[in-house]
């Protein structure tokens, strides 16, 4: 998707270049965002993103339209997809009457993705890391959820595919947590 929105600004490179530069751009940028006290904003977030374009795409010559080109077009719901496995179990904690919310490391764009997903109506609401201004694995990201919802940390479980973000970080908050493996 990158490399076909990016060819509009003169960026030649082949699909799977893209993808090998942003796994390697994400990777490293990913890496460095992680620990310390893991603050962030929608300003930082969106620098961050960025910063990545710029590295998966250096040839770019309009860099700031590129950019706005991609920060709009991963904005949009119809542009993400949902795991085929996730609307039956979702629909599964509303027929049992559990509560769910997204937890994410992602900027202020999820609200309109959210809505835009029938599968996620039941969701109670978002916590996005932005918005609370840490990210995951922050312990004030964990925080504010728990204390948002009023719960004592044992009432909790975290369900996520990231080891550290999102497994270690709610075990060491208190909460349970299960590791999603997707291969």
């Amino acid at each position: 998707m990158y490399a076909r929105v990016a060819a509009q600004w003169g960026c030649a490179a082949a699909p799977d270049e893209v993808a090998r530069r942003y796994a390697r751009a994400w990777s490293r940028r990913r890496a460095s965002s992680l620990y310390g006290q893991g603050r962030t904003s929608e300003a930082h977030e969106r620098t961050w993103w960025r910063e990545l374009v710029a590295e998966v795409f250096p040839e770019a010559i309009a860099l700031d339209s590129l950019f706005a080109a991609l920060w709009d077009h991963f904005a949009q719901p119809q542009h993400w997809q949902l795991y085929d496995d996730v609307p039956a179990a979702l629909a599964t904690l509303q027929a049992a009457g559990i509560p769910w919310y997204i937890a994410s490391n992602f900027d202020a764009r999820l609200e309109s993705i959210w809505r835009g997903q029938p599968a996620l109506a039941a969701c109670q609401g978002l916590f996005i890391s932005s918005q609370v201004g840490f990210r995951k694995p922050a312990a004030g990201f964990f925080s504010h959820v728990q204390q948002a919802l009023g719960c004592a940390p044992h009432e909790l479980l975290l369900i996520g595919d990231d080891l550290e973000c999102d497994y270690l970080a709610a075990r060491r908050a208190g909460w349970r947590a299960l590791l999603l493996h997707r291969r």
